[in-house]
């Protein structure tokens, strides 16, 4: 017996209203978690990029000094030439997050502090780097607490020793701490060791 075409009834049916906004409201979640994590990678790679950048500047500084690389500048004694400066240094800018490499020119007979209020724009400045705005740098020592406070380090020719003012830095190590102000997790120690000169990573100085 063939079955009669009205007896047949259409199993087949669509989504329901409800089963869509299911299937949309996952695809969101899943959309938004995907887009959250991305952000935070790309933000943890810009710290990365922020430490190294910071790193290579003063590794750069001590390289010259070791090299006892010379500097052309015009000076009283000896203008046009290329001479050794009395030091290369890097100026910490705690208020507007910046590190400035120069090198102490003989100028005036005698050692002299990098400052961008007194010397906007002494000669030879290499460069400034700014560090982004959603990180900053502050100042430690063996001793203190942290320190809010600007500094410059000095790297002498042929040796590569470490100097440190202002003088009341003092200890066997500075470090410079780069951290987030937004991620809890975005925190790197630049340990400058006195009796080397050298500079190293650290996540943590406790155990220094």
């Amino acid at each position: 017996m063939k079955n009669s075409p009205s007896l047949i009834q259409d199993r087949s049916k669509g989504f329901t209203l409800v089963e869509l906004l299911i299937v949309i409201t996952i695809i969101a979640i899943l959309s938004t978690s995907a887009l959250v994590g991305l952000v935070r990678i790309q933000d943890h790679f810009e710290y990365k990029s922020n430490v190294s950048k910071s790193i290579s500047l003063f590794k750069e500084l001590r390289s010259l000094a070791l090299g006892n690389a010379t500097v052309s500048v015009p000076v009283p004694d000896a203008p046009d030439e290329n001479i050794i400066p009395f030091q290369y240094g890097a100026y910490i800018d705690n208020e507007n997050n910046t590190i400035t490499t120069f090198a102490d020119m003989p100028e005036v007979g005698e050692k002299w502090e990098y400052d961008p209020l007194t010397d906007p724009d002494p000669d030879p400045v290499f460069g400034t780097y700014q560090l982004s705005e959603n990180y900053n740098y502050t100042v430690k020592n063996a001793q203190d607490d942290e320190l809010e406070q600007d500094m410059t380090l000095f790297y002498e020719p042929t040796t590569g020793d470490l100097s440190i003012k202002p003088a009341t830095l003092d200890g066997r190590f500075v470090s410079i701490r780069i951290y987030s102000l937004e991620q809890e997790d975005r925190e790197k120690f630049l340990v400058f060791f006195r009796i080397s000169g050298s500079i190293e990573e650290m996540d943590s100085i406790d155990d220094l």
